[in-house]
């Protein structure tokens, strides 16, 4: 506790009730400071202070002499009286028994060096015969209007301020009712939750609690020693809860009083003052503080909750002093008695006190008191959140303070799992589930349909062709290229052929009832026709001079036409390109020549077989076509030879294609490619080239566009050439960036995603693709787990790094999933010297001083070494031990064995390891001699049941049928674990009831689980588990973990 502020005034004061000027002070004089009986009348003062200035002076914004001393004084925010009084009303109690009304605005809001105006008081109000002692505003915002007061006359006024200008007066009990107190009125509190309740003391001890609404007294508690009520104060939360304080010096006390149980004795006395109580006042801020000084210069910090004194202002006058005469006339100790306590009501930790001497102090109260009390409210966090591994959030709640110091001072917490990206988990659902059920085209289909952009639909599209039988053909499909309709074109240029083909591939039809029969021409199909409808033999037709080629054969040869007559015709029949064809010309290429010259050389090379010399002369006139056909007469040396001057001589880009397509130069093709028309080099490799090129020749195309910077591009490529690396490589890149643009998080799932369906389609398992890749995953499994969804993030922690490794083991012992087997403990267990080495190596050093001491130290040794020759079983194979001499004599080591794993995964990360290999020197030889589990005695039968009453069987029975259900169920691995521990704690639990050390409570307990058992209610059964445990958890602790696991599977197999 530390001294803030300090003036010198002997005034009545009032906290400022305005948030916004929390650090005024009104301030009413009692006195100008003159000696002996003088009255020089009192003055109104309004002060302020900063609490962040290290100074303790005050500031005084503004003073006005007064007619009169003030004797109380109560400061309100009145929200009828904003416009005019936006600070609020100062109400004082005057020593000649009026109320005087201020507006402190009219103060506060003067320009700058001038007088306080005299106009700062709004109001008077005269009705009192005496001082007012005791002035206090209606605390509830729809009443704020409302004053009462009480004066030394014995009188008691309600003062309604609704109408400044003529405010109304009334009396708690009516005009026609008598007063009830005739003694002089020493304080007046309003309830603080009922607005029409009213609290008066008296002088007498007498404390009156008015109903205004019924105008009569609702109670009044009386003091036995009827010492004067100097203070009264309502509990702040509880309004059926008040504080009273007597001013009786041989009875010194402040009584809590609850009005529900008793308005005749207390609930509550406090007597650490050895003087009369002063002044009171009840911690606005926490309702189990108070404040209270007497007169016995104590200042004194109440705990209602633990009925004590938490802390003591400090006072330059410790001691009660003597009374004397100086003390009446203005001197000695009794000065700086404070006779004046209040909190702030605006700001925590902050109290003032009036003195006799007239110093007004102000007080942090925040440190300085009993360290192991309980902290202020306003220092204690209402509420607290903490977030837990998987998602995992728990939540305290403070309610608000029980008004009884034996209240009810129980804390909430909640415990709940929270999803802060619901969109991620649900995609994440998603492909975990495409995953399980390998539905990877459906889910390439889904993201295809939902792609935002050009780049993100042709990467599915080209992830759904991976997952295609005819993968190639997919591609092609893809690129735009569609056999059957490129087929369709054949009619346009060759209608005969295409005719042809249709004729060959349309079914035969005789019988017109069945469809449409083949195609043939109308004079075929007439003399057909009359040829089966005459029953003509084949014998007929062969004589009738029918050709099937070439029609009648006597007209043919009537008519003899010229070998080329018939190629002829069909030139003539076919539509000319040029006159449909209206595209751009491509530049002209130099058309064939023809002279005398050229032809009798052809014709002489001809005559002597030379195609050589042919195939040249035809291609220096330019006669391509003729060259070819003369080449290929002429052996495939000629034949190539021709070729290549062929293309030589071509200047068309498709020409080139068709080169590399002939010679089989499908690298050279990429090589040279256009790089903007990759999609057509793709094709072309889809189409030609063989499979074992196929990858190459597609990796090498993407290698080509990923130097000239087409990243997407080439990653499409590479996926063709199910390049991994490059391809994964190249999405981390395209990640990166996206994070930028649409947050991490998003471009993770993305990245994650395309890496685990591309991992099934080219099946290769994701953990061999490189430790970004592993990164990458830990990351997304972190993730996930924070989500909640532990399932999923297993699934991706499966890399063999050290991040993984933990989440794993993290995940095993927060979520036992089944099917998931223990992962291996990320950390490796080294083992440390036991204490016991330690001990025997100060031993030794201890017999090698004293000669004596170590002869007897080994005669014990030779003793204990009977233990070591006992058969017991080994912790592992090794050589044998040298004997029990590797412990210190009188104190053999404890054993370390790994506590068995609870059925529910939550156990301690060490028992993920299957038994360790423990030094056999850290072993006791005793621990082999220890008793079965389940401590019974070597004679009991584990399990055994035959000294089970008959009305205890069903027990027996129940758990028996349950366990042989489930052992006939396709359980997992985990689960089959757990079955384990199950018989385990079921053998203790009938050997328990076998020789009776179950208590009838815990056997009825178990009775009732039976039954639920029956019904199938394992969920009423997990509740009598869990008051098992909360009561018997220490006696029967081996036997109750299995028993959770046995409800939690059966929970879970027999819903």
């Amino acid at each position: 506790m530390s001294l803030l502020k300090e003036i010198q005034a002997n005034a009545a004061v009032a906290w400022s009730p305005v948030k916004r000027r929390a650090e005024l002070l009104a301030l009413g004089s009692k006195g100008d400071g003159g000696v002996g009986f003088e009255n020089n009348g009192g003055e109104f003062k309004l002060v302020a202070m900063d609490l962040s200035d290290p100074s303790r002076g005050m500031v005084t914004l503004g003073s006005v002499k007064t007619a009169s001393r003030f004797t109380s004084l109560a400061w309100r925010d009145v929200p009828r009286h904003h416009d005019t009084c936006p600070y609020g009303i100062i109400a004082g109690g005057m020593a000649d028994g009026s109320v005087s009304l201020w507006n402190p605005a009219l103060m506060l809001d003067r320009e700058p060096g001038t007088d306080a105006p005299a106009s700062c008081e709004i109001g008077r109000i005269t009705r009192h015969k005496g001082a007012v002692n005791a002035l206090q505003f209606n605390p509830h915002e729809d009443s704020a209007h409302l004053l009462a007061s009480g004066g030394s006359d014995g009188e008691v006024y309600i003062m309604s301020l609704e109408k400044l200008a003529s405010p109304g007066v009334f009396t708690p009990g009516g005009p026609t009712t008598p007063q009830a107190q005739v003694n002089e009125i020493t304080s007046v509190a309003w309830n603080t939750q009922v607005n029409y309740i009213l609290a008066t003391g008296s002088q007498n001890g007498t404390v009156v609690v008015w109903d205004l609404k019924q105008k009569k007294p609702w109670c009044e508690l009386r003091d036995p020693a009827r010492g004067a009520a100097t203070a009264i104060a309502w509990n702040p939360n509880e309004g059926l809860q008040i504080a009273t304080a007597s001013g009786d010096d041989q009875h010194p006390s402040v009584k809590l009083w609850d009005l529900r149980n008793s308005t005749s004795t207390p609930l509550a006395e406090f007597h650490d003052h050895t003087a009369g109580v002063l002044s009171m006042s009840w911690c606005p801020n926490d309702p189990g503080l108070l404040l209270s000084c007497g007169k016995d210069n104590r200042t004194l910090l109440w705990d209602l909750f633990s009925r004590k004194t938490v802390a003591e202002l400090p006072s330059d006058a410790p001691n009660a002093p003597q009374m004397g005469s100086d003390q009446f006339f203005g001197g000695g100790l009794a000065g700086q008695r404070r006779w004046n306590v209040q909190w702030s009501p605006q700001v925590p930790a902050v109290a003032l006190t009036c003195s006799l001497d007239g110093k007004l102090q102000v007080w942090g109260l925040s440190g300085g008191g009993n360290p192991a009390c309980r902290p202020p409210k306003w220092m204690r966090r209402p509420a607290g959140a903490s977030f837990g591994f998987g998602g995992k959030l728990v939540t305290i709640a403070n309610p608000q303070e029980p008004a009884a110091p034996n209240g009810d001072h129980r804390r909430f917490i909640h415990m709940q799992r929270v999803v802060s990206d619901t969109g991620l988990v649900a995609e994440a659902e998603a492909l975990d589930r495409s995953l399980e059920t390998k539905d990877f085209k459906g889910h390439c289909e889904q993201k295809i349909a939902a792609a935002a952009t050009a780049e993100e639909r042709s990467v599915w599209s080209f992830m759904k062709i991976l997952f295609e039988k005819d993968a190639r053909q997919h591609l092609l499909l893809h690129l735009g290229l569609d056999a059957e309709k490129i087929n369709e074109l054949n009619a346009k240029f060759n209608p005969e052929a295409a005719a042809a083909q249709n004729a060959a591939t349309a079914p035969l039809a005789a019988d017109p009832a069945q469809g449409p029969g083949p195609h043939v021409d109308p004079v075929t199909g007439a003399l057909l026709s009359d040829r089966i409808d005459s029953g003509m033999g084949a014998e007929d037709v062969f004589s009738s001079g029918f050709h099937p080629n070439g029609g009648d054969q006597t007209a043919a040869a009537a008519s003899p036409a010229s070998p080329l007559s018939d190629v002829s015709a069909l030139a003539a029949a076919l539509p000319s390109p040029l006159e449909e064809d209206k595209s751009k010309r491509l530049d002209a290429v130099p058309a064939p020549v023809y002279t005398e010259e050229s032809e009798n050389t052809l014709m002489q090379a001809l005559l002597v077989g030379n195609f050589e010399v042919a195939v040249n002369c035809c291609l220096a006139y330019n006669q391509l076509a003729d060259a070819l056909l003369l080449a290929s007469c002429g052996g495939p040396e000629l034949w190539e030879k021709t070729q290549r001057a062929f293309f030589a001589h071509q200047q068309r880009p498709v020409m080139r294609v068709v080169s590399a397509i002939i010679k089989n130069e499908l690298t050279e093709l990429v090589d040279v490619s256009d790089l903007a028309e990759w999609r057509e080099t793709l094709a072309i490799l889809s189409t030609y080239a063989k499979s074992e090129e196929f990858p190459s020749l597609c990796d090498k195309l993407a290698t080509r566009l990923e130097a000239a910077g087409d990243l997407h591009s080439a990653t499409l490529c590479f996926m063709c050439a199910v390049n991994v690396e490059k391809t994964v490589n190249a999405w981390c890149k395209e990640s990166e960036v996206e994070a930028r643009t649409h947050g991490h998080t998003f471009a993770l799932h993305r990245l994650v995603e395309k890496v685990s369906v591309f991992a099934m389609a080219v099946d290769q398992p994701d953990q061999s693709m490189g430790p970004e890749v592993a990164q990458r995953f830990a990351e997304y499994a972190s993730l996930m787990a924070a989500e909640g969804r532990l399932d999923i993030a297993a699934k991706y922690a499966r890399f063999p790094d050290l991040s993984c490794a933990i989440l794993k083991d993290r995940i095993y012992n927060a979520y036992p999933m089944q099917g998931y087997q223990p992962p291996p403990f990320p950390f490796d267990v080294v083992q440390i010297q036991t204490q016991a080495q330690i001990q025997q190596q100060q031993e030794q050093q201890q017999q090698q001083q004293q000669r004596q001491a170590a002869a007897q130290q080994q005669q014990q040794q030779q003793q204990r070494g009977g233990y070591g020759s006992r058969s017991h079983p080994q912790m592992y194979s090794g050589p044998p031990s040298t004997g029990a001499t590797a412990h210190m004599p009188g104190m053999p080591s404890p054993a370390y064995a790994g506590a068995p794993r609870p059925g529910t995964g939550f156990g301690p990360p060490a028992a993920t390891s299957a038994s360790p290999a423990i030094p056999q020197a850290s072993l006791s030889p005793l621990a082999s001699a220890a008793p079965k589990a389940g401590g019974f005695p070597p004679d009991v039968v584990p399990g055994s049941t035959e000294n089970v009453g008959p009305q205890d069987l069903p027990i027996v029975n129940a758990f028996n049928d349950l366990v042989s259900q489930l052992q006939g169920l396709p359980l997992t691995m985990m689960e089959q674990k757990q079955l384990q521990e199950i018989q385990k704690g079921k053998e203790i639990m009938f050997t328990k009831l076998n020789i009776g050390e179950l208590s009838p409570e815990v056997v009825s307990r178990l009775h009732e689980m039976v039954a639920c058992f029956g019904q199938r209610d394992f969920g009423s059964a997990q509740g009598i588990y869990v008051a098992l445990t909360a009561s018997d958890w220490a006696q029967h602790k081996d036997w109750l973990r299995g028993l959770k696991s046995l409800i939690h599977i059966s929970m879970k197999r027999f819903r």
